[in-house]
């Protein structure tokens, strides 16, 4: 038959979704707990409807993942050498899986980035130009890319790379995690 290029799923209690060879979006709406394995697919969509919402994501490209709704966990299995670009993180995201990856996202003010990678590292990235806290960053390198004119609020022990023009920035060490 024809490949599919598109794989949605929408509005089922519990989801389990993987998409094939030649799959490059994947959309999963109103669920409560979704599994999916998004293969080689470089747009994932996910909308979630509540805090209790859970989605596991198995990523194996360069991908953009938009979390819509985003008031639920998310978990992201990233392969090695692999970048996921996040417009909103939600609850929280915890990144899995093997190897050297990086995370970018606007949206990680105050937010909470959890590391389970079993090796590697996990860089997070962010464009971010206002105050950020930054403790609640379990990272191995934060790489602030935006012109930061403002306090930047790290926990102990973080490896922060600046990459654009700090300006004003100030940064306050000793938060939590």
């Amino acid at each position: 038959g024809a490949a599919t290029t598109t794989l949605t799923v929408n509005a089922v209690e519990t989801v389990t979704a993987t998409a094939g060879a030649a799959t490059t979006n994947v959309v999963v709406t109103a669920y409560d707990s979704a599994t999916v394995d998004a293969g080689v697919a470089t747009a994932i969509t996910l909308t979630d409807d509540a805090a209790t919402d859970t989605a596991t994501v198995k990523v194996g490209a360069d991908a953009t993942v938009t979390n819509t709704g985003s008031i639920g966990k998310l978990a992201l299995d990233i392969a090695d050498g692999k970048t996921v670009t996040l417009d909103n993180i939600g609850t929280d995201v915890t990144v899995a899986g093997a190897g050297n990856v990086t995370l970018k996202t606007s949206a990680v003010d105050g937010e909470k980035v959890l590391n389970t990678k079993t090796s590697g590292t996990l860089t997070v990235e962010t464009d971010e130009t206002g105050a950020l806290d930054l403790t609640n960053v379990a990272a191995d390198l934060v790489k602030l890319t935006g012109n930061v004119a403002a306090a930047v609020t790290v926990k102990t022990g973080s490896n922060v790379q600046a990459a654009a023009d700090l300006g004003a920035a100030s940064f306050v060490v000793g938060g939590t995690a």
